[in-house]
């Protein structure tokens, strides 16, 4: 016992003063951790990896440092984790991690991240080559030659997260008829991240695409029941924000073209069925709230309209109006999005 308390002793100063080189040329790194509310945020992560180690320095915000990716995403048995790292040898590290509760994935999470910290290959003077010790230099030996050193590459900016998502929402407006009509729509929208940050604000440009059909049920005029139909597509690219989490917004400019069709029933006031139809083609400006909870997103969207040919539905003999689609109309959406 008496002979190993001084090995024991030996190999934990040996230890300390590793670490301690390690703290003193500590690379900085900058840490992108994103997660569902339901887990850690990202200030409780950082402390959860403090508690594995002392080694860990953040880069200073705006300054050029390598990249810690993290995402912890909700799964069908619980939750993922996903971590990306580029060391200082330039070799790509990819950790990926699963579970039924995220307190746990992201414990595990933070041991990694301390050991990839403590284990990163740090600055320091190269040993000296034994032949170089053991052999005294001669006259004519060749002088060795100093080896270059590459110059190090700026750090590449973090990959944009891209989220697919299939969007369901029902529809109402003003465009096509006096009345309201309503309607649904589905499709599919992309949104790119920049700076998905926990404790940052997140956002980015989200494009969609939807098909859409409304009706406007039956409209009475002079006792003729009138009905108009709308067949569209609609696209948009949105500016997207994450207010305070989970509140996001979305400002759009958008287009939609179209087939209008009206048709009246035959009445008192109409002897004979008329019907008229025509392309549509409008321009918009909608904006949108909602909430987004584990790759489910809830929201309402509403904004102006500008009809770009602005179509009549007649009666003739004598001549009336029965509509005419206004300059500006509104449009009203409340859907739901699921991340793909």
């Amino acid at each position: 016992m008496s002979s190993s308390h001084p090995r024991r002793l030996a190999t934990r100063l040996g230890v300390a003063l590793a670490l301690w080189g390690i703290h003193c040329h500590a690379e900085p790194v900058r840490v992108r951790y994103v997660a569902p509310s339901a887990c850690p945020d990202e200030r409780a992560f950082l402390t959860r990896v403090r508690s594995h180690t002392d080694q860990l320095e953040l880069a200073e915000p705006g300054s050029l440092a390598r990249v810690l990716e993290i995402r912890i995403e909700r799964a069908q048995a619980g939750y993922s984790a996903r971590l990306e790292f580029v060391d200082s040898r330039r070799e790509h590290i990819t950790r990926t991690i699963g579970g039924q509760d995220c307190n746990e994935v992201t414990d595990a999470l933070a041991l990694t991240v301390a050991l990839l910290v403590e284990a990163a290959p740090k600055l320091q003077a190269p040993p000296e080559p034994p032949a170089a010790r053991d052999n005294p230099p001669r006259s004519d030996a060749v002088p060795p030659q100093r080896a270059t050193t590459p110059a190090p590459r700026p750090a590449r900016p973090p990959p944009r997260a891209a989220i697919w998502s299939l969007g369901f929402s029902g529809r109402a407006s003003s465009q096509v008829a006096p009345d309201p009509s309503y309607g649904l729509a589905l499709g599919l929208s992309r949104l790119a991240l920049w700076n998905p940050q926990g404790n940052d604000l997140a956002g980015g440009w989200r494009t969609a695409l939807d098909i859409n059909y409304q009706d406007s049920g039956p409209v009475t005029f002079e006792q003729t029941s009138v009905r108009f139909r709308l067949v569209g597509v609609r696209g948009a690219l949105c500016g997207a924000w994450t207010l305070r989490e989970p509140v996001f917004a979305e400002l759009c400019g958008a287009a939609e073209v179209g087939y209008w069709a009206a048709r009246a029933e035959r009445s008192q006031r109409l002897p004979s069925p008329r019907s008229g139809s025509a392309a549509w083609a409008a321009l918009g400006l909608p904006m949108s709230v909602g909430l987004a909870i584990d790759g489910l997103q809830v929201f309402v969207a509403a904004g102006p309209w500008f009809p770009l040919n602005r179509e009549q539905f007649t009666f003739s003999r004598p001549s009336s109006v029965v509509h005419e689609v206004q300059p500006i109309s509104v449009s009203v959406d409340l859907g739901l999005r699921l991340a793909l």
